[in-house]
């Protein structure tokens, strides 16, 4: 964590408009670092600095995935709803909490009709998948 401390010590507000993408991904590392040192209420803080400063919607869906995270495992699961809905309209997607057995079906044939004779393909990252893994529910609930 000195690494990044020291660069945002050096590069300052700066380093955000010269070297965006290098300033995101050090914000995000000691974030992470910070998360997984416990230190739930300072990584919070690094997150919300986060979400405020991403210019993409793949950064946006990092920094909400820290998000969920924190939220998991300080078993705050009101507050993790609310962080991911508020990912998912980022995002676009639209996912009901409790969607009924009826509405899954209709999306699962909906989704097959989109995707026609088409192959499934995976990007080499999107947005969803920097956040998809917080969807497993905490604790099997």
């Amino acid at each position: 964590m000195p690494l990044f401390r020291r660069w945002d010590r050096a590069a300052g507000l700066s380093g955000w408009t010269t070297r965006y993408d290098l300033a995101f991904e050090l914000a995000l590392g000691l974030a992470d670092c910070t998360y997984l040192s416990s230190r739930f209420d300072q990584a919070e803080k690094l997150v919300a600095e986060l979400l405020q400063r991403a210019s993409s919607i793949i950064d946006k869906a990092a920094a909400y995935r820290l998000r969920i995270n924190l939220h998991v495992v300080k078993s705050e699961i009101g507050r993790l709803w609310i962080a991911r809905s508020s990912a998912c309209v980022y995002l676009g997607i639209d996912m009901p909490a409790h969607p009924s057995g009826d509405e899954v079906r209709a999306e699962h044939r909906k989704m097959w009709r989109n995707l026609g004779d088409r192959q499934i393909e995976k990007p080499d990252r999107s947005a969803q998948d920097e956040f998809s893994g917080s969807f497993a529910p905490p604790c099997g609930c």
